[in-house]
């Protein structure tokens, strides 16, 4: 049923009592070897069902996208096998308290999940809810992490009411279930200080990854892109944003490149443009995104997160052999800093792509002074999939966990802005070459979210640890006794 609550079906409504099928089942099972067994069958059905578009990557062969669609699900499910075998730790010494615990221990699972090189965080549960605007503001405070409590807690409350009805319980669920959105219209559209106002515009090229790197094809995507750029500057533009890897080709820092030629003629002293590109620094790649003046490239942010084998092997450094593998863009080197671009003494944050799924790497940018936040990005990869729609969702909740506007433009959509609260203010759709014009205000407030980061997710580590160090050395005594 969780599943049902992302795109493509996206009944987001349905996360609120979605999982009581699982911790029904779980409740009632007392073998941890079963409970292992049940949280890695709950981990393929769901994965397989929320993650079946990777299948349908085109920057790879149809046998490698199956062998990622399978290792994929597998790794991932080991994080539910996980949340109900330590479920079940506490369970079987204490069943009133595990349903008390299990939202807790759910929020680590999910954070524990976005660390190390395969660190992914996409399908957190509380993303599910970012239509749901009102109910999502906690994210200032408690980021994407405290929405997934509230949604795992409404769902015990909900089980605890099935299981045996009782007036005290509907009232406590009831004031949990609303306590969210009624937060939420206190902290919606409150008067920030601001920057001036200033106007973007976003190129949406459109081009297929079948056709792009087809090399008759690198003058034709030149002039849709410059063209569409100058549309954009006639109309008052001052900043114009391109995709992640918009050009074909590596720039490089160290002789001349015809492009950034070409888009400098279009340029002036109120007018930049910044672009994604592939770029080339003392013999290392870089998967870029590039600040481009009337003088050329005046400012470059290399990204930090690389995708996993599609952008950046690990290890390959060690052992340059597994270079080799590839199975979507190349093998790039990470990026370390994140450098801000300015203009006209406003300071952005731009990041690339699957950056915008971590929490932290955009607080990081706003907390260095970042006024808006921009994410260019592909998603270009899986046509005809929920992808795009899944990944844009994520941009909301990062609107609201650092109250800044949202800039996104893509290759093949979704590109648009997002206002401060989350308000999805105006797009390009999907799978159409197009240009949107728009006035954005930055913002200089800073949120509890900004400054702590993920303090409501680590509180919950801890407040896991406790419990099942705790629970671990009961069962300890009790088997010396």
């Amino acid at each position: 049923m969780m599943s049902f609550s992302y795109h493509p079906i996206g009944m987001h409504f349905m996360s609120l009592f979605g999982l009581i099928p699982i911790i029904y089942l779980c409740y009632n099972i007392d073998k941890l070897r079963s409970l292992l067994i049940v949280g890695y069958s709950y981990g393929l059905f769901f994965y397989s069902l929320s993650f079946f578009w990777l299948i349908y990557n085109q920057g790879t062969s149809p046998l490698i996208s199956l062998i990622t669609f399978f290792s994929s699900v597998f790794y991932l499910s080991l994080f539910p096998m996980l949340l109900f075998f330590l479920f079940g730790i506490i369970k079987n010494k204490d069943k009133d308290f595990s349903l008390f615990i299990f939202p807790f221990i759910w929020v680590t699972i999910e954070y524990l999940g976005s660390f190390g090189i395969l660190g992914f965080p996409w399908f957190v549960i509380g993303n599910s809810m970012s239509p749901s605007i009102l109910n999502i503001q906690i994210a200032e405070y408690a980021g994407v992490y405290g929405i997934s409590f509230w949604i795992v807690l409404s769902n015990i409350l909900l089980y605890r009411i099935l299981i045996k009805v009782s007036f005290k319980l509907i009232i406590i669920f009831l004031i949990v279930l609303f306590s969210p959105g009624v937060l939420g219209t206190f902290l919606i559209d409150r008067a920030y200080d601001r920057y001036n106002d200033i106007k973007i515009g976003l190129v949406q090229p459109n081009i297929s990854q079948n056709k792009k790197w087809e090399r008759s094809s690198r003058f034709y995507i030149e002039k849709k892109l410059l063209s569409l750029s100058d549309e954009l500057f006639s109309k008052g533009a001052e900043i114009v944003f391109w995709p992640e890897s918009s050009v074909p080709m590596m720039v490089s820092s160290e002789f001349e490149n015809t492009i950034i030629k070409k888009v400098t003629k279009t340029l002036n002293k109120n007018r930049i443009l910044v672009a994604g590109m592939m770029y080339s620094n003392n013999s290392r790649y870089f998967n870029s995104a590039c600040l481009i003046d009337s003088s050329g490239i005046s400012d470059v942010y290399n990204k930090i997160k690389l995708v996993p084998i599609a952008e950046h092997v690990p290890l390959s450094t060690k052992f340059p052999s597994l270079s080799k593998l590839n199975i979507g863009a190349g093998n790039f080197s990470p990026g370390t800093e994140y450098n801000l671009f300015n203009y006209k003494r406003v300071p952005f944050g731009t990041m690339i792509c699957y950056e915008s799924i971590f929490p932290l790497i955009s607080a990081n940018f706003v907390a260095k002074g970042a006024g808006f936040i921009v994410y260019l990005v592909n998603d270009g990869w899986y046509e005809k999939s929920p992808e795009p729609i899944q990944h844009f969702n994520h941009s909301i909740i990062r609107a609201i966990e650092n109250r800044r506007p949202i800039v996104r433009v893509t290759n093949r959509g979704i590109s648009g802005i997002i206002d401060e609260n989350g308000f999805v203010t105006a797009t390009i759709d999907e799978y159409i070459d197009g240009t949107l014009l728009a006035d954005i205000s930055p913002i200089r407030y800073e949120t509890f979210y900004t400054k702590y980061g993920n303090l409501f997710a680590v509180i919950c580590f801890f407040v896991t640890y406790i419990a099942i160090v705790y629970f671990i050395n009961m069962s300890k005594n009790d088997i010396k006794k």
